[in-house]
């Protein structure tokens, strides 16, 4: 958690916090003991298996209920598997729903049963005429970690990123399947569409200077635990790459981190080796 500002918290809100909290920094020390997997993330995938998901998922539910924006941030061994999580959660969330980028182009729907593991980046606020509030954006997964990543921006003004929390933590509650849906959440995405030429060295300057702006909110944090992150590059795609140094196990909330960065719309973020 990245204190920003202290402001008071209903005890409701406090209680919730902490106890996700808690879970998420034995998540950390789960990867960092364990050592099994990428950053540990498959020790800590055993450890979040004994959780018990009736606290966590009512304190999710009451953070979500205190949150002016909630980002979420799944990480699934498939599209079917990721984007089943993500019915459960904004239903059980009550959040709100809007467009599933990812799954098409130019609106004919993509084969995505060999596609691998997937990352989907929701965002309960707008962020633009094709995005509307409760839009996610579907892409490939690289990581070994598989959950969720819960984040609320919640009254006290601080970073809140809590995870990563089971997949299933409202499954057993919510059959969203079962539920047809009104929006075009499930449906298939909408593409973008073509930058002219002319407008492509605009866009890289500016790509550059939002995610630069993004890689600067996290260094401070990072130094203090002995890390260091320095933007190298950035695509008008959303590709960015870093240069990191420091614990492998960080890596995994740098990603998410940067995706769900308010500043720059970041698909995929490549690390290399920090001189």
């Amino acid at each position: 958690v990245m204190v920003r500002a202290t402001q008071s918290l209903a005890p409701s809100a406090m209680a919730a916090r902490n106890l996700l909290g808690a879970y998420d920094a034995g998540h950390q020390r789960a990867a960092k003991e364990g050592g099994k997997g990428m950053g540990g993330a498959l020790s800590a995938n055993e450890w979040a298996l004994t959780a018990d998901k009736p606290q966590l998922s009512e304190a999710a539910r009451t953070l979500a209920a205190h949150a002016d924006r909630v980002m979420l941030g799944f990480c699934a061994d498939s599209a079917h598997a990721g984007v089943d999580a993500l019915k459960c959660w904004v239903e059980a969330l009550g959040l709100p729903r809007g467009t599933l980028h990812g799954m098409d182009a130019s609106g004919v729907p993509l084969d995505m049963s060999t596609f691998g593991s997937v990352y989907i980046k929701y965002n309960s606020w707008s962020a633009g005429s094709n995005n509307p509030p409760g839009s996610a954006m579907l892409s490939g997964y690289s990581g070994d970690f598989r959950g969720v990543y819960f984040s609320p921006d919640l009254s006290d003004e601080s970073f809140h990123q809590f995870g990563v929390l089971p997949l299933d933590l409202f499954g057993s509650e919510t059959d969203a399947a079962a539920k047809p849906s009104a929006t075009p959440s499930a449906a298939s995405a909408v593409s973008t569409p073509a930058v002219p030429r002319q407008n492509q060295s605009g866009l890289a300057v500016l790509a550059e200077k939002l995610a630069g702006e993004a890689v600067s909110e996290l260094t401070l944090d990072l130094q203090k635990m002995g890390a260091s992150l320095r933007l190298v590059s950035a695509t008008p795609d959303g590709t960015v790459t870093v240069a990191y140094g420091g614990p492998a196990r960080l890596k995994a909330g740098i990603d998410v981190a940067l995706r769900s960065s308010k500043l720059a719309a970041v698909k995929d973020v490549v690390f290399a080796s920090s001189d």
